[in-house]
């Protein structure tokens, strides 16, 4: 697959072309981050034991707020304001 994607990227012959796949990819990432929210949302609620996919690791916190995209997360005593997407259930 990645040979396939090199393939058409290396096809690109102007900036038009270029600009015209940059936005189809953010499209395709926009839906994706949608449907993982989602799923997340349907899952998770107030008062859930969830753990965050953060740099230092995972962190296990409790909701204790859920937003349109993001969620309060109480961890180790500090509330943490953290996007769906970075959110799995413990």
């Amino acid at each position: 697959m990645k040979a396939s994607i090199l393939k058409a990227i290396h096809s690109i012959s102007s900036m038009e072309e270029m600009n015209d796949v940059i936005d189809l990819i953010k499209l395709k990432q926009k839906s994706l981050k949608s449907e993982v929210r989602a799923k997340t949302r349907s899952i998770i609620m107030v008062g859930s034991k969830v753990i965050v996919e953060s740099r230092d690791g995972d962190v296990k916190g409790t909701i204790i707020k859920i937003n349109r995209t993001k969620a309060i997360v109480d961890m180790k005593g500090s509330k943490w304001n953290v996007p769906l997407t970075m959110i799995k259930a413990a």
